[in-house]
């Protein structure tokens, strides 16, 4: 392994700006309420219009909805969503670990992210990975770029992977 990307996440949830919906099904107490009601064709809407830029289509909105019904899988989002426990419990953790890491790091943040805003990649590009003791990091910003940069921006993803790769072979 010689070089770890990280893109776009709530790497630091205190700085995350979790959803309504994501705060209920995040709960115990509404979370298995919240997912009896919870309709692969309402996510999917919700979903392709506030984390993807531009928004979903139809076409796009309609395949997201066949892969969030997939196994009933709307009626295991509050079970899916416990991950963000186990991320709250053991992120500073991580965080030292990647800080200290021998392993290169780039930090590909989109702008526009409402939930994984910019504050946190900030805050962990200040913290932990500008400074690194043991090995360079990088953070390119997508400008314009949503939850899922990955497919809005999958080409500035690429192209930015390629040239990080290519500069630490060359070096």
């Amino acid at each position: 392994l010689t070089h770890h990307f990280v893109l776009d996440g709530s790497i630091y949830l205190p700085l995350a700006n979790l959803s309504h919906g994501q705060k209920l099904l995040l709960s115990n107490i509404t979370g298995p309420v919240v997912e009896k009601f919870t309709l692969p064709s309402v996510l999917a809407n919700g979903l392709g219009r506030a984390v993807y830029s531009p928004p979903l289509n139809r076409t796009e909105i309609h395949a997201l909805e066949t892969v969030l019904a997939f196994e009933r899988g709307t009626f295991k989002e509050h079970s899916t969503i416990q991950y963000l426990q186990d991320r709250k419990l053991h992120e500073d953790e991580w965080l030292d670990v990647l800080h200290r890491s021998t392993v290169n790091c780039s930090l590909i943040w989109g702008t526009e992210d409402p939930v994984a805003v910019i504050a946190i990649a900030d805050y962990v590009w200040d913290n932990y990975l500008k400074d690194r003791p043991n090995a360079f990091a990088t953070y390119p910003k997508i400008v314009g770029a949503n939850h899922y940069l990955q497919v809005d921006h999958a080409k500035q993803i690429a192209e930015i992977v390629l040239s990080v790769l290519l500069d630490s072979s060359s070096s």
